[in-house]
């Protein structure tokens, strides 16, 4: 299949998107339970600053996980928090709050989105009149006759 450049941008615009409700629909059939904060740390940083952490306990199906987490805006005087963890892999959980939730979804975004749009709209970048093909092999997407255009 033949793109021109502003399909190819939309459609890689859509596949993005597309991976980003996966991941997150995933995480909609996920279920929740109360963490313990064993303690609160800071993380290696730059200059006065640091990255703060938590460390939570939870347990699900009798089984005890123990793992940190950015703090994410978690107050210091909370004893607990609620998690959210797979269904399938209980070992894979977040914090269950809107910066645990979306945070890393909004953060890949925006540098992915600024990325995109200026490699597109940049004349010297790829030229306005490329053409693009997206295949069924790999590479999935390359550029046709780079040197004619």
């Amino acid at each position: 299949m033949i793109l021109s450049r502003t399909k190819t941008y939309f459609l890689l615009l859509g596949l993005f998107i597309g991976i980003c409700l996966l991941y997150q629909g995933i995480w909609l059939i996920s279920s929740t339970a109360k963490g313990d904060i064993l303690s609160f740390g800071h993380g290696s940083g730059r200059g006065y600053r640091s990255i703060e952490n938590v460390e939570v306990n939870y347990t699900v199906h009798d089984v005890m996980y123990d793992v940190f987490f950015l703090r994410s805006g978690t107050p210091k005087y909370d004893s607990t928090v609620q998690i959210r963890y797979l269904l399938f892999a209980p070992s894979w959980s977040r914090i269950n709050t809107f910066a645990g939730n979306w945070g890393l979804v909004l953060v890949t975004s925006a540098v992915f989105f600024s990325i995109l749009t200026v490699v597109f709209l940049q004349k010297q970048i790829i030229p306005y009149s490329a053409q693009f093909i997206f295949g069924k092999k790999f590479p999935f997407l390359k550029q046709k006759n780079p040197e004619n255009i």
